[in-house]
């Protein structure tokens, strides 16, 4: 292991998490009727490019996500005509009132898996997405996260330095939470192993690995070995369905090609400095060959920090 390093890390204090949310500026969601088909709702999440929508009469009864579309018996246009979203909306969804604070939403988010808060302001129904949590990372703590670089490309054949002493490292000598966290590696977050399809399979094929999967993200490979790709859900929302016919389209036509990736052994903080600049939620986590293996998500990064706080 390598020798403590002799810098001197800011304390992070839980107050840095106490703003409320009444301070933060969430977008509005617009109340749909439950008998909004599925069709028209697919459309006004392409126009309006929202991830969720909420959905009741006169008050917020469900919320459909972008991962809830993927619950449709999907083969063609027709297959989905006549279904509402009151089939396939979440019903009672957690609602917090904007007098919580930041460290609230990102516990409750962490406690349930959730990629979209709701909060209560006024009269008004607001959400809480992965980008704002990490807008309110990137803001909050900037001067910390200003020592790290982006990172998009490695070699496999390349060998990893380790030039400082990873936060998991230390023995409790480190009473109080400081910037150190951000040294830890993404190993520490990886809750969730990679779910894959091959870059030949169709779209019906991929559609199915995912719902089986619980799962958004798709890891796309040739012949197992080689990253080709990623596909998500809101690839398939917003290029495929209405669209392609899922039994003759290829993944490889809507993915993500050649996604940026990091190491298990690189840090919080370049994940950060990743997500913050090239305006994804996610990352994909790779072993030393380049392997992938699990992908972290801002919310997992936050809510390991916020574990940390006395």
């Amino acid at each position: 292991m390598l020798d403590k390093n002799d810098e001197h890390y800011r304390v992070i204090h839980a107050e840095e998490f106490s703003a409320s949310l009444q301070e933060f500026q969430f977008p509005e969601l617009e109340l749909l009727p439950k008998s909004t088909s599925v069709i028209e709702a697919i459309s006004i999440v392409r126009k309006s490019r929202v991830s969720v929508i909420a959905v009741g009469e006169k008050d917020v009864e469900g919320i459909v996500t972008e991962d809830d579309f993927l619950k449709l018996p999907y083969s063609d246009p027709s297959s989905i005509e006549g279904i509402q979203l009151e089939s396939i909306m979440k019903k009672s969804p957690s609602i917090l009132e904007d007098s919580a604070t930041i460290l609230d939403a990102i516990i409750h988010m962490g406690e349930k898996d959730l990629k979209h808060l709701l909060i209560r302001s006024g009269g008004k129904i607001k959400v809480v997405l992965l980008k704002d949590l990490l807008s309110f990372t990137k803001s909050r703590f900037k001067n910390d996260l200003e020592n790290f670089d982006e990172k998009v490309k490695w070699s496999k054949d390349g060998v990893y330095l380790q030039m400082r002493t990873h936060f998991d490292e230390l023995s409790n000598d480190e009473p109080e939470l400081t910037a150190h966290v951000f040294e830890t590696p993404l190993r520490k977050v990886m809750f969730n192993e990679s779910i894959y399809c091959d870059v030949s399979d169709n779209l019906s094929d991929a559609l199915t690995l995912m719902r089986n999967g619980a799962t958004s993200t798709l890891v796309v490979m040739e012949y197992e070995t080689e990253l080709k790709g990623v596909i998500t859900a809101r690839d398939f929302l917003n290029k495929a369905y209405l669209d392609l016919d899922f039994q003759s389209v290829k993944v490889s036509e809507i993915m993500t090609p050649a996604p940026h990736k990091l190491l298990e052994q690189d840090v919080l903080a370049v994940a950060i400095k990743n997500m913050a600049k090239f305006n994804y939620r996610n990352v994909i986590i790779c072993n030393q060959v380049g392997y992938p293996i699990s992908t972290v998500s801002i919310l997992e990064i936050l809510r390991f920090i916020c574990s940390k706080i006395s």
